[in-house]
This record gives C-alpha cells, sequence and structure tokens, in this order.
C-alpha cells in the first residue's frame, strides 16, 4: 500500500515543488499535505495526541535509558527528531553564488537578499578603495581637469562598471594637488576597509548558511527545539509545575524557537552580514547572559537590558519572518500550527474537498463538524473513519488473493510510513 496515493487523495493532488508555491492553488495543496499526514501521523507511537495545548504532562528525553529522564515538563510530548546536515555539500552545491544551479539562478529570498547584498557592497568597496589610491589635482590649477573614468567591478552577480570622480593632469611637471581630496583619502582608506571586511563576513556566513536553514527546519519540525526553546526562555520562572512557568511557556510559538534554533549563527554571522563589527555579536551574547542574572534578581520587568536585547531580536525576525513569507506564501507561526495541531485543521482540509462534510458546529469559531465518524452515507471522505477504509480496502485484497491459493503479505512504504502502520 502507498502512503502517498493516501496522501495525494486527501490533499487533492500531488506535493507542489517548492518554487509552485508561490501559487495559491498548490500552496493550498502543500498545507493539506501537511496537515493529512500529520493527521495520520497522530496516530503513531510516540506523538502527542492531545489537541490541547494546555494539556502540560513529562516529557522523557536521551540520553539516559528510557523513562529515566523525565523531569521535562511540556505542552507537547511528541519525541524529538535530530535533524542534521551535510553543510559543505549544501555550500558547494546550492549556495555557493558563483556555481550555477541546476534550473534558474534564484536560491531562495533570504539567501538571494544577502547575496545581492554582497554584490551591492562590492561595488561600493571598489568605489572608495579607487578614490582612496588615487589622489585628485586642485581643479583651481589650469592644468587640472575633470576626467571621471570608468572601472569594472567583479561581484558575485557578475561583472558591473561604475562611474568613479577623477582628475587629469596635464602639465608638464606636476599638478598641485587636492589638500580636500588628501584628507578625504584617509577616510575613503577607512571606509573601503570597513566595506571589504563586510564582504569577507558576508562570504563567511554564507558558507555556513546551512547551519541557520537547519536551524529554522529544527524550529518548524522537531518538538524537542520547541521544549528547549521553552526552558530557555522560561527557565528564571519557577519550577515545571508552576502557573507562571505554565504559561510562560505556552507563549513561546514557532518563530520564537526559530530564534532560538538560529540565535548562535545570528550572533556568530547574521549581524556581521548585516553591517555590523564582529565584535556585535559575542557583545549580544553577553548581553543575554546578564539580562538572565539579572531576570533572576529584579525580574524582567525592571531588567534595563532586555529592551535594547529585545529590539535588537526584533529587527532581525522581522526580516527573517518576511522572508519565509515570501519564499513559502504562509506565515511560520501558520506552518507550526499546521504541523503541531493537525487534527484541528483536518475537518477544513475535508470540507475543501467535499462541501457536503461542511456544517457549522457553533458560532463561537469552530469550523466544522467532526467529519471522520458523524456524516451520511453519501460523504466522500467520512462515512467511515480513514483507518476503516484503509483496513477495509486493504481486507477486500487479502481475502482475494487468499481465495486463490496465493500467499499474501502487506508492503507498506511512501508518506507517512508510521502512520499507516499505526492506522493498520
Amino acid at each position: 500500500m502507498w502512503g502517498h496515493t493516501l496522501v495525494n487523495d486527501f490533499a487533492g493532488g500531488v506535493f507542489p515543488s517548492f518554487t509552485e508555491f508561490i501559487h495559491p492553488e498548490k500552496a493550498k495543496i502543500a498545507v493539506r499535505h501537511l496537515v493529512a499526514e500529520g493527521y495520520a501521523g497522530n496516530a503513531t507511537p510516540g506523538w502527542d495526541r492531545s489537541t490541547d495545548e494546555d494539556d502540560r504532562a513529562p516529557v522523557c528525553t536521551p540520553p539516559d535509558p528510557p523513562g529515566t529522564n523525565c523531569s521535562d515538563v511540556s505542552d507537547d510530548q511528541t519525541h524529538g527528531i535530530p535533524f542534521d546536515a551535510p553543510h559543505e555539500f549544501i555550500y558547494n552545491t546550492l549556495v555557493d553564488p558563483r556555481v550555477a544551479l541546476p534550473v534558474g539562478t534564484q536560491r531562495g529570498p533570504l539567501l538571494d537578499f544577502f547575496i545581492d547584498l554582497e554584490a551591492s557592497v562590492q561595488v561600493q568597496a571598489a568605489d572608495y578603495r579607487f578614490d582612496a589610491d588615487h589622489t585628485n589635482c586642485a581643479t583651481l590649477d589650469p592644468d587640472c581637469f575633470d576626467a571621471d573614468r570608468q572601472i569594472v567591478v567583479h561581484t558575485v552577480r557578475g561583472d558591473r562598471t561604475i562611474t568613479v570622480d577623477a582628475t587629469r593632469c596635464d602639465a608638464t611637471v606636476f599638478c598641485l594637488a587636492d589638500p580636500v581630496d588628501g584628507v578625504g583619502d584617509l577616510i575613503n582608506g577607512l571606509i573601503a576597509g570597513y566595506l571589504e571586511a563586510w564582504v569577507d563576513d558576508i562570504e563567511v556566513g554564507l558558507r555556513h548558511w546551512s547551519e541557520f536553514s537547519l536551524g529554522v527546519t529544527k524550529a518548524l519540525f522537531d518538538p524537542q527545539a520547541r521544549r528547549d526553546a521553552q526552558n530557555d526562555e522560561c527557565h528564571t520562572r519557577g519550577p515545571e509545575a508552576s502557573l507562571v512557568r505554565a504559561n510562560c511557556e505556552s507563549a513561546v510559538g514557532a518563530f520564537d524557537t526559530v530564534l532560538f534554533e538560529t540565535d548562535d549563527y545570528i550572533n556568530g554571522h547574521m549581524l556581521s552580514m548585516l553591517g555590523l563589527p564582529d565584535a556585535v555579536g559575542p557583545i549580544r551574547e553577553a548581553l543575554d547572559a546578564l539580562a538572565d542574572l539579572l531576570d533572576e534578581m529584579v525580574g524582567p520587568a525592571l531588567n534595563p537590558f532586555r529592551l535594547a536585547i529585545d529590539e535588537v531580536k526584533e529587527a532581525i525576525g522581522n526580516l527573517i519572518k518576511d522572508e519565509i513569507r515570501k519564499a513559502t506564501g504562509v506565515d511560520v507561526e501558520e506552518v507550526k500550527g499546521f504541523l503541531t495541531h493537525p487534527t484541528r485543521w483536518m475537518c477544513a482540509l475535508l470540507c475543501i474537498l467535499d462541501r457536503r462534510v461542511c456544517e457549522p458546529r457553533s458560532k463561537d469559531g469552530e469550523r466544522v463538524r467532526g467529519a471522520v465518524h458523524e456524516q451520511g452515507p453519501d460523504c466522500r471522505f467520512c462515512r467511515y473513519s480513514s483507518r476503516e477504509q484503509v483496513l477495509g480496502e486493504v481486507r477486500k485484497l487479502v481475502e482475494l488473493y487468499y481465495r486463490r491459493g496465493e500467499q499474501v503479505s502487506v508492503t507498506v512504504k511512501g508518506n507517512s510510513v508510521g502512520s499507516v502502520l499505526a492506522m493498520m
């Protein structure tokens, strides 16, 4: 039995390619895939089956023997997923702007943002470096004339030709040097050095880009990532069983988890890629540590460091959030909602595919009736539960071939294999 066929039927089509997400209908199919697979996944052992986000319970985590390290408490007890990535391969194949892509030139909105930024900084650096290395003559000298020049700058987006300010001296011996330009050359040399260092920072950040992508993946798909973010954010808010701690942890959303998982990359690379000096990253780390200490001493409300840290996080967070929305067409919190609590969206999914499923339950926000069990015989999907439908079809095949005297075995493969096995 193919999990692909089952999920594709519920989703209304195959999962679209990433570049097709900009088309609303394709994006809807992708979302329905997430919902359908997550709904089936809730039947898999190890998943948090509760639809109540406030249902907190102990979570047992490795590396200790199973059942022995259960001191953590969370509203999601789903097992963690140990994601990793082949970082060097990803950079050499997909990130390095000097390597052509198999199709097109776009590498994703946020990655393209930094590659375009590097090209722009390279142009500015070349302009300032030329001016710093060339002393202009004074145009008051009758032998000195304005003579702008064109230079070619090699950037990560290809060669660019720019016009730079320059002068020409036609004197037989010499022209008077421009005293203002002499002072300006010193300043321009410092600016050029800063811009050249900025280019280097972007290069290093791009080489480590997959670390940032891995952090986003963990934040969206690894339940342990959010638990780690909850503990990091709320460890000063009392014991796990306290109401204050529970309220703090429940407020940790998907994007908070993204920022937590990418914090090392932001401090180590992204701040410098945005033009801040390298020292800013360690300073931000020190401020975070000091803010935690003051939280314990005077409380978050009276902590003077929180405002500065939150402003930096908000600025970077808005950039990342906007670029994720551009790439997927969906807000990151919505994506996380589809993944972590798919059961609340399943009825809406069925409603899209078969309007006879839809019937408002009340005026207070619930979208549809429980479509899996409660509808009549004319409903395409909910006459029987999905488990009953799958088992019914498999039973027909088993009986058919058994009557023919054949030895019967069932092979399960495709999307959500664990989910299909659990349903069977």
